[in-house]
């Protein structure tokens, strides 16, 4: 689910930018440009934001990595 919600908003944008000026490429080089320019804004962007945005709900037991235990001795 969490992918999804990331690839959905990209792809949208990615076909209604970049189609009309890729419509005339051929398809491996269409393909080629949609899959790195996907790959990267999902791994560098919306796979990041995303889960943040349901770090609770992805994994409800755990601790945020910022937050530090101190132990008193």
């Amino acid at each position: 689910m969490a992918s999804g919600l990331a690839i959905f908003p990209i792809s949208l944008l990615g076909n209604a930018v970049l189609g009309p000026l890729l419509a005339g490429a051929p398809l491996v080089l269409r393909t080629l440009v949609f899959t790195a320019l996907f790959s990267v804004l999902m791994t560098f962007a919306a796979l990041p934001a995303v889960s943040g945005l349901l770090r609770a709900w992805l994994a409800p037991h755990s601790r945020p990595a910022n937050e530090v235990r101190h132990h008193d001795h």
